[in-house]
């Protein structure tokens, strides 16, 4: 089984192919679109800036958002405003490349990830956050969940 990185690396080889976008409704070279294994291509079947715009959207709109927001309001209310801002790292790292596996360029869907795990005793401060990708990000989350899990004999 190959994995979404794996996947992309042979996407972009195949280098002179397109692939059309289901959102914005054009074909674009395959270096344009993420991977996705579960395509038979290896393939999104939006290109990045559909999907970070997508995502995005999902992201304005979600219910843990909304309480997110709520919550970072109370506290800016009561004098204790946040000692981290997500943001800022979030916004500084858009066109720099990711650190994780991929090495690619970072668009607005990069994600704020936590070097050391919440669950696993890291902290909620500036030295131990970081944004990578949104596939490095859902790779690096599930290693550190099936670390986590208990084997089964």
């Amino acid at each position: 089984m190959t994995t979404p990185f794996e996947a992309m690396l042979a996407a972009v080889a195949r280098g002179g192919q397109h692939k059309f976008c289901q959102g914005c409704r054009r074909p674009l070279p395959a270096s344009e679109f993420t991977a996705n294994a579960a395509n038979a291509d290896g393939l999104q079947s939006e290109c990045r800036a559909c999907r970070a715009e997508m995502r995005a959207e999902e992201w304005a709109t979600s219910e843990t958002h909304q309480r997110s927001a709520a919550k970072r309001a109370a506290a800016m209310e009561g004098g204790n405003a946040m000692e981290v801002d997500v943001r800022a790292i979030h916004d500084a790292a858009v066109g720099q490349p990711c650190p994780g596996e991929c090495g690619g360029l970072m668009d607005e869907s990069n994600e704020v990830d936590h070097v050391v795990a919440l669950a696993d005793g890291g902290r909620h401060d500036v030295e131990n956050l970081r944004s990578l990708c949104h596939g490095c990000h859902v790779l690096k989350s599930r290693r550190e969940r099936l670390a986590r899990r208990p084997r089964q004999p």
